[in-house]
């Protein structure tokens, strides 16, 4: 099967309006011709009924025999992630668990998902808090000694398991004896007071992170695909011979000069679209776009600057100034295709 594939960068030749976007190709197939279009769904409708019933191309005549209207919206789905971090006084899996949300909602830039919890991602990192001291004290008597000396009072006791310090002690007369005419101490009592440091900690707390990740849809509307076929008019070949008729070389009908004329207008044009509709073609000059669109807003517009190859190839990576009204913005051109928000 013969199939050739002619790119091109204009749009199709209508009787009454352009409404659809620039040609993807003409794909030439045997005696079949077929167009691809993309056409704003506001636009569909009229699109159809100025098909041209008959065009010629290449010095031969053409019929329109069907054309197909595909939906070309898809779903995009992207990969999302989060993290959470919270501190609980629990290093308790469950505790944490409690805490912790299962899924997260994520709606950014028109994408809509869930983020789910990655059990095996959960972190625990404890968290010193410092401590504080405590004095312990205690008392203790001692008895029988012969001296109010403190070489018998113990420099040192354990309590609890803390080590406590002698830190000073009374004496007491525990019993007495007479020589002569005086009455001295026999026996003495020591009342010692120790005292120790107890360090109290704080309680330890946790820092817990954990990741996140899931998918998030976000439905995408593009122009329908609208492809059109034409079959080529072959007249008999007895009412060749006996007309003895020769196609010229060069068979311009009004379709092919209306082609021609278009064109030369538009090679130098950049097509215009706000927020997805067309409106209109524009020249650049002294690198400069201006468009008027009657349409009034206060909100931002979205624009789409479509470039033909040979108005891209010219311009490509240099900055142009886009102007509507009282409102500019540079941008510079990357692909045949620009954004620009206003």
């Amino acid at each position: 099967m013969k199939k050739i594939v002619i790119p091109l960068i204009l749009s199709l030749i209508l009787t009454k309006n352009i409404y659809a976007s620039e040609v993807s190709n003409i794909i030439k197939e045997n005696n079949n011709l077929k167009y691809e279009y993309e056409v704003n769904k506001e636009e569909k409708d009229n699109f159809i009924e100025s098909l041209e019933k008959e065009i010629n191309y290449e010095e031969k005549n053409y019929k329109l025999l069907n054309y197909n209207v595909k939906e070309q919206d898809y779903t995009d789905i992207i990969e999302i992630s989060d993290i959470q971090e919270i501190t609980t006084n629990s290093n308790s899996l469950n505790d944490i668990l409690n805490i912790l949300p299962k899924t997260i909602s994520y709606d950014k830039d028109g994408y809509i998902g869930t983020n789910n919890l990655d059990y095996e991602s959960i972190e625990v990192t404890p968290i010193y808090n410092g401590y504080y001291e405590e004095y312990i004290d205690e008392v203790k008597q001692y008895f029988d000694l012969t001296r109010n000396d403190m070489d018998f009072i113990p420099k040192e006791i354990e309590k609890d398991g803390y080590t406590l310090y002698l830190i000073n002690v009374d004496w007491y007369k525990q019993t007495s004896k007479n020589t002569g005419d005086f009455e001295i101490a026999d026996l003495y009592r020591g009342e010692a007071f120790y005292r120790g440091v107890k360090r109290i900690y704080n309680p330890y707390t946790y820092r817990v992170i954990a990741k996140y990740n899931g998918n998030a849809k976000k439905n995408i509307v593009r122009p329908y695909l609208i492809e059109v076929n034409y079959e080529e008019i072959r007249p008999e070949i007895e009412e060749v011979e006996k007309n003895n008729i020769v196609l010229p070389v060069t068979v311009a009908t009004t379709s092919s000069i209306f082609f021609v004329l278009l064109l030369l207008y538009f090679n130098n044009k950049v097509r215009v679209y706000c927020n997805g509709r067309y409106i209109g073609s524009y020249k650049i000059k002294d690198n400069v776009l201006t468009i008027t669109d009657s349409t009034n807003r206060t909100y931002t517009n979205n624009y789409l600057l479509k470039f033909n190859k040979k108005l891209y190839k010219k311009y490509k990576g240099r900055t142009i100034k886009f102007v509507k009204g009282t409102l500019s913005k540079h941008c510079q051109v990357l692909s045949c295709n620009v954004e620009v928000s206003l």
